[in-house]
């Protein structure tokens, strides 16, 4: 009779994982280690180690332990809210903060602040990019200036179609831009060029720029569009979820569209369907650790790393397994009841699973659970 109800629960099981969980998350909040849990930014270096920007330090972790930098125990560091970063040709690192663009050298392992104006609120970085030669960086109040890497000098770039409030080095060399009015330009040989955003929204709110080998991506209050080169223009991308602010996006060919968005998590997206919406759920030991996405990497091994606002998680692809479904604040992600006492398919394909004063029904087509009370 054991063997029966081990193998009957490891078919249920084999059942709702399929149907429920396609990947399994491992978070860190500061109780493991992390300096505060609002992450805004990471990036691998070429040790392999990871740099997590948070508003509160920065935190170099190494797959077992963080380490913390600040202003209090690095004194070069002038500020310690860490809002962008970017990994230069030479595999040094460089961070805005609100007070400045700190260097990081790699192999000397020393860091070091650059001001645009040190008495200015310029220092507030919110973009950063770069190539060979220079780093561009955006500005709190939405300027766009240039860092020569040789003379380590500032240089304000010529802009006056709007405030500037991202950044990004297309093939190392043109710049492209979005502004708070919701518009995107091109710098082609020195001129700036509208690029025409096919959008229905009065004011489109652009929260990222992407490039992938699928192209270049807005990240945007309403859903993703792709920018199509050369003729400048950025149409919207059928993604087949509701949720339209979209904070951040990656692609990858064997996972798909990994999309964060502002509020509602993470969404799974392969070959135009959802194959899995990941929430917070304090009943789910693998749940993200929050809905609120603020930036999303992969790296060098696979593993994809989430920044929101509650901590970091990471999930790695390949590493998928059987996980138990128990209560939960989401009804149709979870059951009722801990106590599972018996079940049974119907021809639909449609899983019953009877508990304690309840009967819950997993919908093979919807992949949801539905619950019944008695």
């Amino acid at each position: 009779m054991w063997k029966k109800l081990t193998f009957f629960l490891f078919l249920l099981l084999s059942i709702i994982s399929n149907a429920q969980v396609r990947y399994k998350f491992r978070n860190y909040t500061i109780s493991d280690g992390l300096s505060q849990s609002a992450v805004l930014t990471i990036v691998q270096d070429d040790l392999y180690s990871l740099w997590i920007g948070t508003q509160d330090g920065l935190n170099r972790f190494n797959g077992q332990k963080f380490d913390e930098f600040n202003s209090f125990v690095t004194p070069e560091i002038k500020n310690d809210f860490f809002q962008c970063s970017y990994k230069d040709e030479n595999g040094n690192l460089w961070f805005g903060t609100h007070k400045g663009l700190v260097f990081y050298d790699l192999y000397k392992n020393e860091f070091k602040t650059f001001y645009v104006n040190q008495k200015s609120r310029l220092n507030n970085i919110i973009s950063i990019t770069g190539n060979e030669d220079h780093i561009y960086l955006v500005s709190s109040e939405g300027d766009l200036y240039s860092f020569d890497k040789k003379n380590k000098s500032f240089r304000k770039e010529k802009f006056n179609q709007g405030v500037i409030t991202n950044i990004l080095l297309v093939e190392g060399k043109d710049l492209l831009l979005s502004t708070k009015e919701g518009r995107v330009f091109f710098q082609k040989k020195g001129t700036w060029e509208e690029v025409r955003v096919k959008s229905k929204a009065d004011k489109l709110k652009i929260n990222n720029i992407r490039n992938f080998p699928e192209g270049t991506f807005l990240a945007t209050s309403e859903g993703v569009f792709k920018i199509s080169f050369p003729i400048k223009e950025a149409k919207i991308v059928e993604l087949s979820i509701n949720d339209m602010n979209i904070t951040d996006l990656f692609i990858e060919e064997e996972v798909g569209w990994v999309i964060g968005t502002g509020n509602n998590g993470l969404y799974i997206i392969k070959e135009g369907e959802v194959v899995e919406h990941c929430v917070a759920d304090a009943f789910q030991e693998n749940s993200i650790v929050s809905n609120n996405i603020a930036t999303i990497t992969k790296d060098k091994a696979g593993t994809f790393w989430i920044g929101t606002l509650g901590g970091l998680s990471n999930f790695d692809p390949k590493n998928k397994g059987f996980y138990g479904v128990g209560p939960s604040i989401i009804p149709h992600k979870g059951l009722p009841s801990k106590n599972v006492w018996c079940f049974a398919e119907n021809d639909a394909g449609d899983l019953h699973i009877g508990q304690d004063f309840s009967l819950s029904k997993l919908d093979d087509k919807s992949k949801k659970f539905i619950h019944f009370f008695f």
